[in-house]
């Protein structure tokens, strides 16, 4: 790690003082982290910014939280998107009943019986297309630890092929859940944290106090 360094006065030669930086070099690892935090953060909707998945000890907290945070963000965010609302609330696609048309009924009560089912049928589709949607958003919000564990679930391929968002919350919820009962995680935690901390550099020109509070 780059020792922290601050602006100093040194004296010259006719007697006075003048203001100089010290420099230091720096490791493009750490720069690279640090831009791809900031794009990150920079990508992840207003309503999901501090909104994390993550495999600290209290995970089931963590993830009502965060599920409670994606029900808001679907339900403002989309089209009919309170019909993701309920998906993500009930863990499967919430199904809507077709209009039932009677054997007798009248011309115009057949015209509306199709408009009711057209409707029905480019709901379910609008639902299919925004849950997917939100596979992505859901990707973002969680941290590289869980990603990790989240990858070695067998079904993960497949679910990652499908852009399955409700499979994917599944096993975000088993992972966080089945990490508070246990230490298995707790070394990996430990190891990813020190990494990330020696990976925050001091940018040129910034203050030593900048630096220390970041």
């Amino acid at each position: 790690m780059v020792e922290p360094v601050d602006t100093a006065r040194v004296k010259t030669e006719e007697g006075g003082e003048e203001k100089r930086f010290s420099h230091f070099k720096k490791k493009n690892q750490g720069r690279n982290a640090n831009a791809a935090m900031k794009q990150v953060d920079r990508d992840v909707p207003e309503l999901l910014k501090g909104v994390e998945f993550s495999m600290d000890r209290n995970g089931p907290e963590l993830y009502n939280k965060a599920v409670e945070k994606l029900q808001l963000y679907a339900s403002t965010t989309y089209k009919n998107g309170a019909d993701v609302h309920k998906s993500i609330k009930q863990e499967k696609i919430v199904t809507f009943v077709p209009p039932e048309l009677d054997e007798n009924a009248m011309a115009t009560q057949r015209e509306m019986w199709k408009i009711h089912a057209n409707n029905t049928i480019k709901r379910e589709e609008l639902l299919e297309a925004n849950l997917e949607a939100m596979y992505e958003v859901t990707m973002f919000i969680y941290d590289p630890v869980l990603k990790d564990q989240v990858r070695s679930n067998e079904s993960y391929e497949d679910i990652d092929k499908r852009q399955d968002t409700l499979a994917l919350l599944k096993i975000i919820k088993k992972t966080m859940y089945s990490n508070g009962d246990d230490d298995a995680h707790m070394g990996y935690n430990h190891v990813i944290a020190v990494s990330n901390y020696y990976q925050v550099q001091q940018e040129r020109f910034q203050s030593l106090q900048d630096y220390r509070d970041q």
